[in-house]
């Protein structure tokens, strides 16, 4: 008991307590975030993610459980399974690590309900799209009309993409993921700038975007 205590104590661990259980708020699940975060596990991953050369992402996902009236709260990868519930995820966007004083400002969260990809498609096509289309010339500033013309019309384009990719998933075509070692990439320009002119990185996600193509 009393390890938990320390455990949850710290600052960061508090943070990342409340946004849950303000995420979950009414929702039906075990164990509690308390439970799951003061596990052996939970230090462990928890302590993983506030080292600067830790991963930069931890994701939780809240979904029904087989043979349970309860949905589960579990640690995700993102690989194990489907989301079908709730992901919430933290971000880590210091690259010196999580501090307790700025736990804060180190740490992005957010929320995805469902499939991510049918999200992104809401999103894109019932909100930013209808907004940016409504959106008078002299509020672009200094876009020419062609120009807005252009990017409207790309912007409608890549809607119908995402539309046609929420409708294949939709008919049970599984996409191949990258190798787990490029979940280690932090999300920064720095780190995107150096991982572009990668070979090997460069070369594994084209593969990866081919074998897409060919899927859907």
């Amino acid at each position: 008991a009393g390890g938990s205590r320390g455990i949850m104590a710290d600052a960061r661990i508090q943070y990342i307590q409340q946004k849950l259980e303000q995420g979950l708020e009414g929702w039906d699940f075990s164990p509690s975030v308390e439970t799951l975060l003061s596990g052996t596990r939970g230090k462990q991953v928890t302590d993983e993610f506030f080292k600067s050369d830790g991963p930069p992402k931890l994701l939780f996902f809240c979904q029904e459980a087989t043979g349970s009236t309860k949905a589960k709260l579990q640690f995700s990868t993102g690989r194990e399974e489907a989301l079908t519930g709730k992901c919430m995820f933290f971000t880590r966007i210091n690259p010196k690590g999580v501090d307790q004083k700025s736990v804060e400002t180190d740490i992005l969260y957010g929320e995805i309900m469902g499939s991510a990809l049918n999200s992104f498609q809401l999103v894109i096509d019932e909100c930013l799209k209808p907004v940016l289309e409504a959106q008078p010339q002299e509020q672009w500033g200094k876009c020419k009309e062609e120009s807005v013309s252009h990017f409207l019309t790309y912007m409608g384009k890549f809607t119908d993409l995402l539309t046609e990719a929420v409708h294949s998933l939709s008919g049970g075509i599984e996409l191949q993921m990258p190798d787990e070692k490029y979940d280690r990439i932090a999300p920064t320009q720095s780190a995107f700038a150096k991982a572009a002119v990668d070979s090997e990185v460069v070369s594994h996600f084209e593969n990866i975007v081919e074998k897409w193509s060919s899927q859907t």
